[in-house]
């Protein structure tokens, strides 16, 4: 690089280079190595002491900036050209800095009011002049026009592909094949003669309870190269976005939303892929499970402030829960104490409403009522089979289109719930020793009475015993299926203060099986 300096310049500057590659795949931009290279021979040139130097990857555009895009070394520039920490810039040129007139304008006003220097396109520009400061507007313009002209052929262009239904560029999904194009021909997607086939009984073993980390392990043995030739590297998380994306059944997704059918084939059903949907983007479920769990809350506890879940920190030699933020913080023995406490409460509330169910009047079940109630699951299950049939019609987000399903099957889940009851109790109003049982019973007058009055201590102790049997594990799904548990930051880690710690259901329906916190008689733990 030469430079062309139309005034003496100052020797005696203190420099930083800002170097700034784009996250383009092609590289096309030159290197940071290249950047640096040709800002120490400017600063040789020019007599001045290179002794900083900042380094950003991403968008210099204003496009860039309202994707959220965020140049942390572009800021410490800004402030150190504030503080007079330097008294000269070097860029490859102008637009390296920025292609935004807002930003810009940041940059001259600092430069201005300290008199720092820039170097950059060969020339140095002094702000304070109004030439120079016309002259570098003026590349700011033109690079910041250029970069909308850019961005309007990039959009001119993707919005064509989606309503044409074409793939999307990038990385192809998982279960299909991009065939080698000739020039000028577009892109095509075609299934995978194997792959597809992974991805249908990779889902069938999610919903039977598998481990998405051993699924993981599973597709590095069976597909450890990509589409595009690379070698792949599959973890949980990488397989799970592979399970959710709606490209498996033949859509056109852009922007999170589907657009509509694309043209290449589905790889699977969309009452598999909704199933797995719903599993795998469920609010209850851990995407990596461990082996053996060792904390009774975490994932299951959740912050209060940021919503997060809390996980198991060690501080002191004790272990908290903890969000990553740093919201919430409890200790974990404390913690799980109030849980267990209210979990096993919630078990007595369930063994009792069993034992209500099985000890109470039952009405003799009509034939025809039963007939109804198998007609209603049959118009369930055809309502839902006709949504699956039009879901790729229809242009809805993969959550969408999964919570449409879920309803769907909740309703045959729900009528076919219906049938076991009515058959059950069907056959329940036969039974010789429960009529029997039934009878005894009822001497003591009413049922739900007498099972809150005399047997309320009995349900706690077979709860109390089911509790210290089960393991982790299995408290720890109990948990997760009763229990609402939220904190936030308190100035003591065992303070109730900013805990809500309650069943899913409500007080109401534990009835007399509160726990000790909300008796009126117990004082709160320091």
């Amino acid at each position: 690089m030469t430079i062309d300096v139309t005034r003496e310049a100052p020797t005696d500057v203190i420099a930083g280079a800002y170097l700034r590659v784009s996250q383009d795949p092609s590289r096309g931009g030159r290197s940071i190595g290249g950047q640096w290279s040709d800002a120490q021979r400017v600063a040789r040139g020019l007599g001045w002491s290179l002794e900083y130097r900042y380094e950003d990857t991403g968008s210099a555009s204003i496009f860039g900036r309202r994707r959220g895009v965020e140049r942390g070394d572009w800021t410490a520039l800004l402030e150190d050209v504030r503080r007079g920490r330097i008294g000269g810039v070097i860029l490859a040129e102008l637009s390296r800095g920025t292609r935004d007139l807002g930003v810009y304008a940041e940059l001259a006003e600092a430069a201005s009011e300290k008199g720092v220097l820039i170097a950059a396109g060969g020339r140095v520009f002094d702000l304070r002049d109004s030439s120079d400061f016309m002259m570098a507007a003026i590349e700011i313009v033109f690079a910041d026009g250029e970069a909308r002209r850019i961005s309007k052929r990039v959009q001119r262009g993707v919005r064509a592909s989606v309503l044409e239904g074409r793939p999307p560029q990038g990385r192809t999904p998982f279960g299909y094949t991009r065939p080698p194009r000739p020039v000028g021909e577009r892109v095509k997607q075609e299934p995978h003669p194997r792959h597809r086939h992974v991805w249908n009984a990779t889902a069938r073993y999610v919903l039977l309870g598998g481990s998405i980390a051993n699924a993981a392990r599973y597709w590095q043995r069976v597909a450890p190269v990509r589409d595009n030739g690379r070698p792949a590297r599959w973890n949980a998380s990488q397989v799970r976005k592979a399970l959710l994306n709606p490209a498996v059944l033949g859509l056109r997704v852009y922007n999170g939303e589907v657009q509509g059918p694309g043209t290449w084939p589905p790889i699977t059903t969309p009452d598999l892929y909704y199933r797995v949907y719903d599993l795998l983007t469920s609010p209850g479920r851990r995407a990596v499970e461990s082996a053996e769990p060792t904390t009774l809350l975490s994932g299951t506890a959740r912050c209060g402030t940021c919503g997060v879940g809390l996980y198991r920190r060690n501080d002191g030699g004790r272990a908290y829960y903890r969000c990553q933020a740093g919201h919430a913080m409890r200790q974990m023995e404390w913690l799980d104490g109030l849980a267990s406490d209210l979990a096993v409460l919630c078990l007595a509330a369930t063994i009792r409403d069993a034992v209500e169910g099985t000890l109470g009047d039952e009405e003799r079940v009509a034939d025809a009522d039963l007939e109804a109630a198998h007609a209603a699951v049959e118009e369930a299950r055809t309502a839902l089979k006709e949504l699956l049939e039009a879901l790729p019609s229809m242009r809805l987000k993969p959550a969408d289109a999964a919570a449409m399903v879920a309803g769907y099957r909740a309703a045959v889940e729900s009528a076919e719930k219906h049938v076991g009851e009515l058959a059950s109790q069907q056959r329940r109003s036969h039974d010789v020793t429960t009529a029997r049982l039934r009878r005894a019973v009822s001497a003591f007058g009413d049922v739900s009475a007498f099972v809150g009055a005399s047997m309320t201590s009995t349900f706690e102790e077979v709860a109390s015993e089911l509790w210290d049997a089960a393991d982790l594990r299995t408290r720890r799904k109990w948990c997760r299926e009763v229990l609402l548990v939220e904190t936030v930051k308190a100035t003591r880690p065992k303070s109730l203060d900013g805990i809500r710690l309650e069943p899913r259901q409500g007080w109401e329906w534990l009835g007399d099986f509160q726990p000790w916190w909300r008796q009126s008689d117990w004082p709160t733990p320091a």
